[in-house]
This record gives C-alpha cells, structure tokens and sequence, in this order.
C-alpha cells in the first residue's frame, strides 16, 4: 500500500520584457547587427527546502554582427548582469531598462561593456492565458501537476544597446514582449 510521503511545490511569480532587434549599420549596409534582450524580475520559492524566497533579477544580452557581403562573423556576444533598473508597468502597457551588461566576445575573447537603455511600449491588449498539465506514473508512484497562468503582450521596443562606440539598435525591435507570470509545479512521489 502507498502513502504520499513526499511532496515538493516550485512556484515562480514576476515580470519579463523580451526584445530582438535585426538591422543594417546606417554607415555601412553590408554589416547586419542582431540583438536580443531579455530582462526579469523573478521570485522563486521551493517547498519544503529553503523555506524562503529567491528573487532572480537578471539582464541576458547577446549581440551579433555580421559582414553579410563577405559572409563574414565580425562580432557575437553573450552576458548577463543582475545589476539592473527595470520597470514594468502593472497595466503592461510599458516597461523600461537602463543597465550596463558585460559581455565575451566569443570572436575576439575579449570583455565589452553595452549600455542598455530601452524601453517597450504595449501593441494591443494584455492576453491572458492558464494552463493545467498532469503526469502521473502509478508504477513510480509520482504525481506532477503543473499550473502556467501568466498575461502578456506584444510590444516594440526602441532605445539604445551601445558597445565598442556604437548603437547596435538604430531601428525599432523585430519582435518584443512584456509577460507577467505566476506559475507553479507540485510533485508528489508515493512510498510503500
């Protein structure tokens, strides 16, 4: 006979603007620059465990250049920094971030530094959306119910993503989002 004896609960709660940009260099159209900005502002909690929460506030930049006349890669970048001002609105009509993200440039090895400063504004209203998954293996003895309930939105993001002296966002983002989430997952194992 089982009895539940183990039960875990993961939630996550928090907001999360999203943009990527794709344009030409104004000074020279055969260098294509590509961005992709992803800011959030987390909280996470486990039970039983930590007992606590854990705030997860993180800018991910990863930016690209490429000589598309010579089929050549001249620049791609990847960083993160916790060390942000990020603001979205409650209404997700906006949001704003303003933050110095260091870089690798995985062509050169080096350190950059981008200045990010960008804000998203709304294109249409907040979607809601909730979804509910159940995997259960009675052999195991495992029950995994997962909750995803979460509103967001399309947006255009504009602003500046400057490095090594240059704006590598001349042009309004390709895509961009704004999100909150509240989601969470609950396991419940079963010993005999």
């Amino acid at each position: 006979m089982y009895g539940w004896a183990d039960t875990l609960q993961f939630k996550v709660k928090g907001n999360t603007a999203l943009a990527t940009f794709q344009s030409a260099d104004p000074q020279d159209p055969c260098i294509e620059n590509f961005v992709t900005v992803v800011a959030s502002d987390l909280m996470e909690k486990t039970l039983p465990g930590s007992g606590g929460k854990i705030t997860t506030v993180r800018t991910v930049l990863i930016v690209g250049q490429r000589d598309i006349c010579l089929s050549l890669t001249l620049l791609t970048c990847e960083g993160e920094t916790s060390d942000q001002a990020f603001r979205l609105a409650d209404d997700l009509s906006s949001a704003a971030l303003s933050t110095t993200v260091p870089v690798l440039d995985l062509v050169s090895h080096d350190f950059v530094n981008f200045e990010v400063n960008l804000t998203w504004t709304a294109q249409g209203q907040p979607v809601f959306e909730q979804t509910k998954e159940t995997f259960q293996d009675k052999d195991l003895g495992i029950l995994i119910v997962s909750q995803t309930r979460g509103t967001h939105v399309e947006a255009e993001a504009t602003g500046t993503v400057v490095g090594l002296g240059q704006n590598f966002t001349p042009e309004p983002s390709e895509s961009a989002a704004l999100e909150k989430v509240n989601d969470g997952t609950i396991v419940i194992q079963k010993t005999k």
